[in-house]
């Protein structure tokens, strides 16, 4: 479990899931013009997809690397 925590690369791999995530669930309010509103939708949709693309990129690099075998072990069970 200590070597979890300490490894960085879960915590980097957290913090991208939680803003794609948040991306995702986000929704803008609804009391602006429409363009402002379909602008902000399409931008946080764009920061989940951004953060999708670089958790799967470094999930791949650090799992190809062997740096967080803990993980992949989870993944193979």
């Amino acid at each position: 479990m200590k070597q979890i925590i300490s490894n960085y690369r879960y915590w980097v791999l957290f913090a991208l899931a939680s803003v794609m995530i948040i991306g995702l669930i986000a929704v803008p309010n609804t009391d602006v013009s429409l363009s402002t509103f379909t602008a902000k939708l399409f931008v946080s949709k764009g920061v989940a997809f951004a953060a999708f693309l670089a958790f799967c990129h470094y999930y791949m690099k650090w799992k190809d690397e062997g740096s967080i075998s803990e993980l992949t072990d989870l993944e193979e069970e």
